[in-house]
């Protein structure tokens, strides 16, 4: 079939969070119903139930990528070089507009080994990246402790399906492959291990397979991010300066002592928070257990 090439349009305008999770399942309703009309020999039915589904899929961002790499591929087997590139870019564009690309920014662990410790989320290319901003546990302050890939056209293991939810971002949980990694404290040696993240509404966990290891994650409110990010330069900062003009083992003090500020701040900033959330938020620990049964 014969695929019309994609305009170079406006992209935008796509759907996100619980509303994008509305609009799939709607996409799947839809579709439902032209399978149905289509077996019954209803083609006018078949016919408003594509023209709903297309109007749909323009709101969700994974819908949009798949249509332009079908026309991308359409493209390369006319070898249109222009057809090409254009379609190309406007896949880069709707790309960013997907869930597993705008996790950026710091957050902190709810759960298990890194309770209350900030990670920052950064993005190489198509590869989530977190890294450790204080404290020493699983690994070192400054270190990479996951890295995912996000691609859409990786292929990822199948989401787990939730029954019993109202939340509806929280009945299908996207899953992608990572790994994650641990630091032996005695031999100072690391091991990359075979992990999993999992986007469960508006937080996300990682799981170290392995281990049976998993931790869930919550975004550091802005009123308090751009506190937590001077507070980190400048233990850079220091870190360099001791390390130049202070014996070793002279330079350690400072340097702890301003992580214990870093993880005080957190501690007492969200602490009320995490804990007002505890019985009307249930979702994301009923998520764990749904993750420790997997």
């Amino acid at each position: 079939v014969e695929l019309e090439l994609a305009p170079m349009s406006l992209l935008g305008g796509f759907a996100r969070g619980e509303e994008l999770a509305e609009v799939r399942h709607t996409i799947n309703c839809l579709q439902s119903r032209f399978d149905e009309a289509i077996d019954s020999g209803d083609f006018d039915e078949a016919s408003r139930c594509r023209e709903a589904i297309t109007e749909a899929q323009e709101r969700d961002p994974l819908a949009k990528y798949n249509s332009l790499r079908a026309h991308k591929l359409q493209a390369e087997n006319r070898q249109d070089i222009a057809a090409m590139e254009r379609t190309n870019d406007q896949m880069r564009v709707v790309k960013h507009y997907l869930p597993q690309y705008g996790l950026e920014g710091l957050w902190v662990g709810r759960s298990g080994a890194l309770k209350k410790q900030v990670i920052r989320i950064s993005y190489e290319d198509d590869m989530l990246v977190g890294t450790k901003i204080y404290s020493d546990n699983i690994v070192p302050s400054g270190e990479v402790i996951f890295k995912v890939k996000v691609s859409p056209e990786a292929t990822q293991p199948q989401p787990i399906d939730v029954a019993h939810v109202t939340d509806p971002r929280l009945k299908k949980l996207e899953r992608y492959t990572g790994k994650g990694r641990v630091v032996d404290k005695k031999s100072k040696s690391t091991h990359w291990l075979p992990g999993q993240m999992i986007l469960v509404g508006d937080y996300f966990a990682f799981a170290w397979l392995p281990i049976n290891l998993q931790i869930f994650f919550m975004r550091v409110p802005d009123n308090i991010t751009a506190q937590l990010l001077t507070l980190e330069e400048d233990r850079q900062s220091l870190d360099r300066l001791m390390s130049v003009e202070a014996p070793e083992s002279e330079s350690s003090s400072p340097l702890t002592e301003r992580e214990e500020v870093m993880g005080r701040m957190v501690g007492d900033e969200m602490e009320m928070e995490m804990q007002m959330e505890a019985e009307a938020d249930a979702g994301p620990e009923a998520q764990q257990r749904e993750l420790n049964e997997e």
